[in-house]
């Protein structure tokens, strides 16, 4: 609910997507509290980690927003653990200078940070994930690899992968929905990937005409290297590194935890 006041204003329109697997019905009062400007996705989905489902459930918020005819410049994509840094004006005023950029975290495949041949195993090789749980299918992986088996996947595109949170215009937008939407020739080709949501947004915005707006810059603070766990979860003793970084959003916030979206809500005025 921090991050729906935070964000919620009049010409702010917020759709959320509860995953099936959770009591949706513990999320009604957002709704009520702001009825007109708030839109859940029904069917809500079940999202597993690692599978096809979690591009669905992005992909069906992008179909619904089109669908409610709502005129909008910019769309972020944010999760539950997410707070803004900044007031809605600050965030306003920043798209306004960068009108036309769209900002979403890219590398080029082979990324060196990422294990598993820099990404490019995820889609050389059939995952199963949620058919036959991630165990099982590290061992399916593992087998393939063992006799030689290599599928063929986009030949006639170049990979990229990154974060799946973006900021992205209406074009871009509009772009993903009329070749990216699901049931594309583009979506089938991500059946039985691992973590395709790392990998569909850039590698289908950094293959189209859009390309040279996009800023490889997600525009969220987010810590990947002094875990215990990957990314850290943040609290009030990062407040001075998130302000000094100059990024909208940060995350991972603990809901639990709310010391530090308190300090952060104190730097602005809800507007």
């Amino acid at each position: 609910m921090d991050l729906v006041n935070k964000l919620s204003g009049e010409d702010v329109t917020i759709i959320i997507h509860i995953d099936a697997k959770a009591d949706i019905s513990k999320f009604a009062f957002i709704r009520e509290a702001l009825p007109g400007s708030i839109f859940f996705v029904d069917p809500p989905l079940a999202v597993y980690w690692g599978g096809l489902s979690q591009v669905n459930a992005t992909l069906e918020m992008i179909k619904l927003a089109f669908s409610l005819k709502i005129d909008f410049e910019y769309a972020h994509f944010l999760s539950g653990q997410d707070i803004p840094v900044v007031s809605n004006i600050a965030i306003r005023n920043f798209l306004g200078k960068n009108k036309g950029l769209n900002f979403l975290d890219f590398n080029k495949l082979p990324f060196y940070r990422w294990q598993r041949s820099g990404g490019l195993d995820r889609v050389r090789y059939y995952w199963f994930s949620e058919k036959i749980g991630s165990k099982m299918a590290q061992v399916f992986y593992l087998l393939q690899k063992a006799i030689g088996f290599k599928r063929k996947f986009f030949p006639d595109m170049e990979l990229y992968g990154g974060s799946n949170w973006w900021t992205l215009t209406r074009e871009a937008l509009e772009y993903i929905q009329e070749k990216g939407a699901i049931g594309t020739a583009y979506y089938r080709r991500f059946r039985y990937t691992l973590c395709p949501d790392e990998i569909y947004f850039q590698t289908l915005l950094l293959n189209s005409p859009l390309k040279q707006s996009i800023v490889s810059d997600n525009l969220r603070y987010i810590d990947w290297d002094t875990g215990p766990h990957w990314p850290r979860m943040l609290n009030e003793t990062d407040y001075e590194t998130i302000i000094r970084s100059g990024k909208l959003f940060a995350r991972k916030i603990d809901n639990n935890d709310n010391r530090l979206v308190q300090m952060l809500a104190a730097r602005y005025p809800h507007t």
